[in-house]
């Protein structure tokens, strides 16, 4: 079936579950909002709703949209999306917050430092003999050219990670459950997700083996979409649930602990949330962290920056000294 051009926006979605929701048919709450008339004529030729929602939008909206609507009815798809994005974005809007400052300084200084070695320092250099003597300049460039190959590094591990998932599945996959998926970081954001998708379901009214049996249908090569499917081959194989959970190496031992404690209790959902909002603050505070060493090294680029500024601009005063 050829994918329509029409879409409907995030906002009018959820105003749509709303009226869905208080028992209004699907064509019916279209013609309250609207503006749909060209998918109502569609709906009415016996087109899918399904293709009116913009999957492959930038706003990941859409692809939890998907999932959830693969396992729910649409109006309870809408808020389990808006659900667990408007938690992410709150996330999102956080790491800004922490992290825009610190890494403009730091660009600031790069910027710097390449103003100084393009335009400055050479012109110094055939005025006055600064090679001798000027330590300073050498640890201060040695120190930006560790942090350039150490930026190039990510940026190549990023696109080598980004090539082998797209063109090479079962390499990455292998890749994940060997050296990626051990990483602490990389266990809290999978812990997390795994904790985020598990609670929506579970106010949705899901048994936690309907959770495990949902989430199966998550968008392929994620992380968090082969652990599941790993885990589900271990319950498939009649291992018990709470056994399969603590033997899983790629999840955060404070999940696990959490987990277990509430299986114990029979308040897994109460223990889900109190992770989520655990994990949260865990969050802020290495953000706050990476937030301060990434200040840290940008002024600390500054001051040398500086000092081998003043330090050029004393050495003609020490040439005149010595004659």
């Amino acid at each position: 079936m050829r994918r329509s051009t029409l879409t409907i926006t995030k906002e009018d979605l959820i105003q749509l579950s709303l009226l869905l929701s208080k028992g209004y048919s699907l064509f019916s709450s279209l013609t309250i909002l609207g503006r749909y008339e060209s998918i109502q004529r569609q709906l009415e030729e016996g087109a899918d709703f399904k293709q009116f929602i913009d999957f492959h939008s930038k706003d990941p909206f859409y692809a939890s949209l998907q999932f959830f609507m693969e396992i729910s009815t649409l109006d309870q798809a809408i808020l389990s999306a808006y659900d667990y994005h408007k938690i992410k974005k709150q996330l999102r809007e956080d790491w800004l917050k922490e992290t825009a400052y610190p890494l403009f300084v730091l660009f600031f200084a790069f910027m710097v430092f390449i103003f100084f070695e393009v335009q400055i320092y050479p012109q110094l250099s055939m005025m006055i003999d600064v090679q001798k003597g000027f330590h300073l300049h050498q640890l201060f460039y040695f120190i930006l050219s560790v942090l350039l190959i150490f930026m190039a590094g990510i940026i190549f591990l990023s696109i080598f990670l980004f090539f082998i998932k797209k063109k090479q599945h079962q390499k990455y996959q292998q890749l994940y459950l060997n050296y990626l998926g051990r990483f602490f970081l990389i266990k809290k954001i999978i812990s997390y997700d795994f904790a985020l998708h598990s609670l929506i379901l579970m106010k949705r009214g899901y048994s936690t083996k309907q959770v495990f049996e949902c989430l199966t249908k998550l968008k392929k090569d994620t992380f968090l979409q082969i652990n599941i499917k790993a885990m589900s081959m271990k319950l498939q194989q009649g291992e018990e649930m709470l056994q399969v959970i603590e033997q899983m190496p790629y999840l955060d031992l404070t999940f696990k602990r959490f987990f277990k404690i509430g299986f114990y209790t029979q308040n897994l959902e109460g223990c889900l949330y109190d992770y989520c909002e655990f994990q949260k603050r865990e969050f802020k505070k290495i953000l706050k962290t990476s937030s301060k060493l990434v200040s840290s090294i940008a002024y600390a680029l500054i001051a040398i920056l500086v000092i081998s500024i003043y330090q050029l601009l004393l050495m003609p005063l020490d040439m005149i000294t010595q004659l």
